[in-house]
C-alpha cells in the first residue's frame, strides 16, 4: 500500500543578519541564509520557511514598535524583525505555529529566551568562534576587527541544551573540523550529537568542460575587505606577481579597514577591485579565474570556498577547513599576524597551480563532482528534512 505522503513542515529561520536586508550586514551568514537557505529549501524539500531576524532597534520608541514585529516580504519570503518585548516576541512566535527553529550559528541570547521551549531547536553550526580563536585574530594590528565575544549567549546556549536535552537543542554542522570549537566554545559535552549538514550551493547550468574552457589566467579574492581577511597579502602577491590578473571582490564599511587597503587601489597595473557583485556578475568573475585565494587570519568554511569549487575555480589559502585547500588546491600552511612574510608562499602556490595545466584540470574536474555530490541543494536539504523530522517526532 502507497504510504501517504508527510505534511509540510514550517520552520523559523532565525538569522542575526539578512545580506542587506532590512538594514543587515553583507555577510556569509546573511548570503547562506537569504540566497540559499530561504531561496531553495522549498523547491528542494517539504519545507516553508518564515525569516526572523533579532528584536526591532528602533530609535524612537512607540508601543507598536515594542509590541509588534516589523515585516517585509524579501525575495517572496517572509521576513520579521521580532518586537522589543520579549513577551511579545513570545507571543508572536507561538501564533506561527512553527514546527522547528533553524538558526545559522546563534541568534543572540534574545531570539533563544523568545522561543517556544516545546519547539526543538536545529543549530546549524557555521562559524564558532572560542577564545583562542579571537586570541588569533587579535594578532592582526592593522585595522583591528572589534571582538563580539558574548559569554552571555554562549551561556545561554549551554543552559538550554543541558536543560532541554537533544530535543532543545539538536547540532548539525556545515564542516567537520568545526565540531571541536563550537564544543568549546559552547562548553558542549564529549558525547554531544553533531551532524554533517554542508552548506548548500547553487550550481552552474554549464557543465564540467564548458566551465573549464572558459578559464583565464586570473586569480580572484572573494570576501568581506575587512582586517581578519587580510585583503592586503592578497594585494601583495598581485604586485609580486605581475604576468596575472588579480580581482578583489567584495567591499568593507569599516573606514579602518577602507584605509588599510587605500594604498593598494592605484599603481598596480594588473590588480582590479570590482567592488561588491551578485548573481551573474559574481559567477563571470568567480567562473573565469582559475583561483581563488584566501588570506583570512580566521575561517570556519567559507561558501566562497564551495562557490568556487563549483565552477572549477581552485583554491590556494593558509585555511584549510576540512582539508579542502590541500585536497583542491593548495594550503600554505598556518599564517599568524598582518601576514607579510607569507606573500612568497603564496606566490610560489599561485605559481604553481597556474603553470601546470593537466593537473589543475584534473583537480577542478574532481572539485566539481564533489560539489555535486555534497553540496547541491537536492543533496543537502533532505538530509535536513529527515533530521528536523526525526529530532521533533
Amino acid at each position: 500500500m502507497k504510504s501517504e505522503k508527510q505534511k509540510r513542515l514550517k520552520i523559523c529561520l532565525l538569522v542575526g543578519e539578512y545580506f542587506g536586508a532590512m538594514g543587515t550586514l553583507y555577510g556569509g551568514y546573511g548570503f547562506l541564509a537569504r540566497h540559499i537557505v530561504a531561496k531553495l529549501i522549498s523547491k528542494y524539500s517539504e519545507i516553508d520557511v518564515e525569516v526572523c531576524l533579532g528584536k526591532r532597534q528602533d530609535r524612537k520608541f512607540s508601543f507598536a514598535r515594542y509590541m509588534a514585529p516589523k515585516e517585509e516580504i524579501v525575495d517572496d519570503v517572509r521576513v520579521f524583525r521580532l518586537p522589543r518585548s520579549r513577551y511579545f516576541a513570545r507571543r508572536f512566535l507561538a501564533r506561527r505555529k512553527f514546527d522547528a527553529f533553524l538558526s545559522v550559528e546563534e541568534a543572540g541570547d534574545y531570539a533563544l529566551q523568545c522561543g517556544e521551549r516545546s519547539i526543538p531547536w536545529i543549530f546549524w553550526i557555521q562559524d564558532p568562534r572560542p577564545w583562542y580563536e579571537w586570541r588569533e585574530i587579535k594578532s592582526v594590528s592593522i585595522a583591528p576587527e572589534p571582538a563580539y565575544w558574548d559569554q552571555k549567549v554562549y551561556d545561554e546556549v549551554n543552559a538550554h541544551y543541558r536543560g532541554g536535552g537533544m530535543r532543545r537543542i539538536h547540532f548539525i554542522t556545515q564542516a567537520v573540523s568545526l565540531n571541536e570549537k563550537a564544543m568549546d566554545l559552547y562548553r558542549l559535552w564529549d558525547d554531544v550529537k553533531i551532524d554533517f549538514v554542508p552548506n548548500p550551493v547553487e550550481l552552474p547550468e554549464a557543465d564540467a568542460e564548458e566551465l573549464l574552457a572558459r578559464k583565464e589566467d586570473k586569480i580572484i579574492f572573494l570576501g568581506r575587505l575587512d582586517d581578519v581577511k587580510r585583503v592586503w597579502i592578497f594585494c601583495e602577491i598581485a604586485k609580486a606577481v605581475p604576468e596575472y590578473e588579480f580581482v578583489v571582490v567584495g567591499k568593507t564599511s569599516r573606514e579602518e579597514s577602507l584605509r588599510a587597503i587605500e594604498k593598494y587601489r592605484h599603481g598596480i597595473p594588473n590588480l582590479k577591485f570590482a567592488g561588491h557583485l551578485e548573481g551573474a556578475e559574481k559567477f563571470e568573475q568567480l567562473s573565469r579565474a582559475k583561483i581563488l585565494v584566501n588570506t583570512s587570519i580566521h575561517e570556519a568554511l567559507p561558501v566562497s570556498f564551495i562557490e568556487a569549487l563549483a565552477v572549477g575555480t581552485l583554491i590556494v589559502s593558509n585555511q584549510n577547513p576540512d582539508h579542502l585547500a590541500e585536497r583542491f588546491g593548495r594550503w600554505v600552511g598556518r599564517v599568524s599576524g598582518d601576514g607579510f612574510e607569507s606573500v612568497p608562499k603564496f606566490v610560489a602556490a599561485v605559481r604553481d597551480v597556474i603553470r601546470d595545466d593537466a593537473r589543475r584540470d584534473g583537480t577542478a574536474r574532481e572539485a566539481m563532482r564533489y560539489v555535486r555530490e555534497t553540496h547541491a541543494p537536492e543533496v543537502v536539504f533532505p538530509r535536513l528534512e529527515k533530521i528536523i523530522r526525526k529530532v521533533i517526532a
